[in-house]
């Protein structure tokens, strides 16, 4: 059993019916293991969380640095962001479909119990801050977005998008409606 395996299980175990209601039994019975073999790689379930939580934000930080340095336009990244919720499909992919039932639920206990995570989460917004600040600077040089928008604004509210990003297919279920979202932003900011 590798230790990759041991923390998608848990991540998938604690996003689905909450950290307080998995045990490490259950994650050994998930995997088919003993709770030693856990043991072997963690030193408590608060030490699997946060190596579990390390994992995860590292993955989705990753996921979104990527999505802003690339070749995509504006309109493409905002599609896959907010259109065909990519970023909870790369987690799916990653740890398991069906698992995010109660995320923000999670990032608190996580923040609760690791509290050198809010450091860890501070630095990974500024890093993907930057990449989103570079896409659009250089979205303006190549002339694909207006040159007289705020690039720190549009960071900020690009910003904000994706992390509420969960609450978009909530009130909008049709992906079609949530295209105009992005068609009507990109309106705005841009010259796609």
């Amino acid at each position: 059993m590798r230790k990759d395996e041991i923390i998608k299980i848990a991540l998938r175990l604690f996003l689905s019916r909450g950290y307080r209601n998995v045990s490490l039994n259950d994650i050994a019975e998930e995997l088919r293991i003993t709770k030693g073999g856990i043991y072997h790689y963690f030193k408590s379930k608060e030490d699997l969380l946060s190596q579990a939580a390390d994992f995860l934000f590292g993955h989705i930080k990753e996921k979104h640095i990527e999505l802003f340095n690339n070749d995509k336009s504006l309109h493409e990244i905002l599609q896959e962001i907010i259109r065909d919720n990519g970023i909870e499909t790369y987690i799916d992919s990653l740890i398991g479909s069906g698992t995010l039932n109660d995320e923000m639920g999670i990032i608190f206990e996580i923040m609760k119990l690791c509290p050198d995570m809010s450091k860890r989460l501070a630095r990974d917004y500024l890093e993907i801050n930057v990449a989103i600040k570079g896409k659009l600077q250089r979205l303006i040089d190549k002339g694909e977005m207006r040159s007289d928008v705020d690039v720190n604004a549009i960071t900020t509210i690009l910003f904000t998008i994706m992390i509420g990003r969960r609450t978009i297919p909530m009130q909008y279920v049709d992906s079609s409606a949530r295209e105009q979202i992005v068609v009507n932003f990109c309106k705005v900011v841009s010259n796609c």
